[in-house]
């Protein structure tokens, strides 16, 4: 793990997974999990989060989705599907940290990689999907 710091505090954070969508609905979609020791609010997230092939250039993640799970972001950015990536190395900018390379599970069409059914969607976007449905089905029955 490395040590990043956020508010002047000290946390610890690792790249733990990777998914690239290749086919279907999702194609396209990069699964990232980082895990935080500590919390860390959402604008630091992204702000500070990069990510490169080995060796290359770091490019900030455009955060699409999330979800947050103590102190665990669940991610999904896009990347393109034309030449995927083996693996990945997510870096935090502020200081320059590498919180680690991450091999890139390649997934296809019909797969899911956090064991929801391609159909009901994949990794953060089904859990906020999921708690919308919740919250309205609540609001409905209370009213």
């Amino acid at each position: 793990m490395a040590t990043i710091h956020v508010n002047s505090m000290p946390i610890d954070a690792q790249a733990v997974h990777c998914v690239l969508h290749l086919e279907g609905e999702f194609a396209g979609n990069l699964d990232i999990g980082i895990a935080f020791s500590g919390d860390v609010p959402l604008d630091a997230v992204t702000a500070n989060l990069q990510m490169r092939v080995p060796g290359g250039e770091p490019q900030p993640v455009d955060v699409v989705g999330y979800d947050v799970t103590e102190g665990n972001y669940d991610i999904t950015t896009s990347y393109g599907t034309d030449n995927p990536p083996d693996e990945l190395e997510f870096i935090w900018k502020d200081g320059d940290v590498s919180l680690g390379v991450v091999e890139v599970e390649h997934n296809a069409e019909g797969e899911n990689a956090v064991g929801e059914s391609a159909s009901e969607g994949s990794g953060c976007g089904t859990s906020v999907l999921m708690l919308t449905a919740f919250i309205g089905t609540v609001t409905y029955l209370m009213s």
